[in-house]
């Protein structure tokens, strides 16, 4: 899991880069102990990348924090930023977000979007540990 932790940061840390967005990145420090399944770390990886994309493509942000967390039998990923939010009442889900809602369903986990026009946004994605 450390592997792949590494391996978001760098992703993130690239993208944001290139839109110059201040970016703040908290990971566990040690998560050796934690155990995902190949399918598990493919798509929490998946879900990053959807959302990193989004974020860098369509948010107009200036600041964003990524935030991965582990807690009893969970693992909580969010992504936040201060860019131009959406109307999640109006948006067009494009393939990005069906994905993204598709691959929370399908490991069991909960996905929470939080924004509104001129507030940013907030991606909550929580996944459930074997």
């Amino acid at each position: 899991l450390d592997n792949l932790f590494v391996r978001m940061k760098r992703y993130g840390a690239d993208m944001l880069e290139g839109k110059n967005i201040a970016g703040e990145f908290i990971f566990p420090e040690a998560a050796l102990q934690v155990k995902l399944s190949m399918v598990q770390r493919r798509d929490l990886y998946l879900v990053y990348k959807e959302v990193v994309n989004n974020l860098v493509k369509y948010s107009e942000a200036t600041q964003a924090s990524i935030k991965v967390s582990i807690g009893r039998q969970k693992l909580v990923m969010e992504i936040g930023d201060n860019g131009k939010g959406f109307d999640t009442a109006t948006v067009i889900y494009g393939n990005g977000l069906n994905n993204i809602r598709q691959r929370a369903e399908s490991c069991n986990g909960v996905l929470d979007i939080h924004t509104a026009p001129g507030k940013g946004t907030l991606i909550y994605f929580e996944m459930p540990l074997s």
